[in-house]
């Protein structure tokens, strides 16, 4: 894989980025649609909620597929292979990384990291490479990203976990939704300032440390 093959995905993956935030801000801000009644009105809060809970999963499984083509340029790069050869290195001998899931995961990537690369690389020691807050903030990204893509009964945090973790007041978790969550906190600040943007904003950090990598 060669340096340019890098870059474009890091270029391609700060345009997802920035479509998701472009979309974001102008369903809150600026969106309008055209009721039953035949009225021209805001589009409701509820609804808002939803799509940017649904903006969300997209951008979310963008930078999953980010981080293993990241994480897949660098095992070529040390090992000076092939990107085919290279699944068989990541994953199982014969399947190749086909089964391989959790790339978004800051615990599985370090984890791989640690046993395939050396420290000197991008993911050898990711937790001290990409520092504390930024490892955490992407960990409760991931945890929120299961909770929209599945059941609640089968993600593995529930919205109150994840919501007690980013210290959301006990009282305000009845009915909480990932949408609201992403939409409506932290409370006092406007939706440039919301937890959609945070965690986007976060992706964005995590791809631009990589880029001077």
């Amino acid at each position: 894989m060669k340096i340019a093959t890098k870059r474009q995905y890091i270029r391609e993956f700060g345009e997802g980025t920035e479509r998701a935030r472009y979309l974001g801000r102008a369903l809150v801000e600026r969106a309008r649609y055209q009721s039953p009644a035949g009225q021209i009105t805001n589009i409701p809060v509820t609804d808002q909620r939803d799509i940017v809970a649904f903006i969300f999963l997209e951008v979310s499984a963008k930078f999953e597929s980010f981080a293993y083509l990241a994480f897949q340029y660098d095992i070529c790069k040390w090992y000076n292979i092939t990107a085919t050869r290279s699944e068989f290195v990541i994953g199982a001998a014969e399947g190749g990384t086909r089964r391989m899931f959790g790339w978004a995961v800051p615990e599985r990537l370090a984890n791989r990291g640690n046993n395939l690369l050396t420290k000197e690389s991008f993911f050898g020691d990711l937790r001290n490479t990409i520092g504390e807050p930024l490892y955490q903030t992407l960990t409760v990204a991931h945890d929120l990203r299961n909770r929209v893509a599945h059941d609640p009964a089968t993600a593995h945090s529930t919205i109150v976990e994840i919501s007690q973790t980013l210290g959301i007041p006990q009282g305000e978790l009845k009915g909480l939704s990932v949408g609201r969550l992403l939409r409506d906190y932290p409370k006092g600040g406007n939706f440039a300032e919301s937890y959609f943007e945070i965690f986007l904003q976060a992706y964005e950090d995590f791809a631009g440390m990589y880029a001077t990598y």
